[in-house]
């Protein structure tokens, strides 16, 4: 333990009229670095989001624009044995 105590050390800093350290100043010079990092996190977490999202809404239209070719059916060529219709 330090030698002295609190009570000794706030009245020599009183009598000798040294400031007392402000932790407010610290913390106004830390804040804007923690507030840049914060939101550039939490929105670059909200556009991955978004972006996950639209695909999966979309995801008909984008299989669609990507390869058009699974959806179309070709009817099947030289006109081979066709069934009988049953009545």
């Amino acid at each position: 333990m330090r030698k002295g105590g609190l009570r000794a050390r706030v009245a020599t800093r009183l009598c000798s009229g040294m400031p007392f350290p402000r932790p407010q100043a610290t913390w106004r010079k830390v804040w804007p670095t923690v507030h840049l990092n914060l939101g550039l996190s939490v929105g670059m977490a909200l556009v991955l989001i978004g972006l996950t999202g639209s695909i999966l809404v979309f995801h008909h239209e984008i299989d669609a624009w990507l390869t058009p070719s699974l959806l179309r059916i070709d009817p099947p060529s030289g006109g081979g044995d066709r069934l009988p219709a049953r009545r």
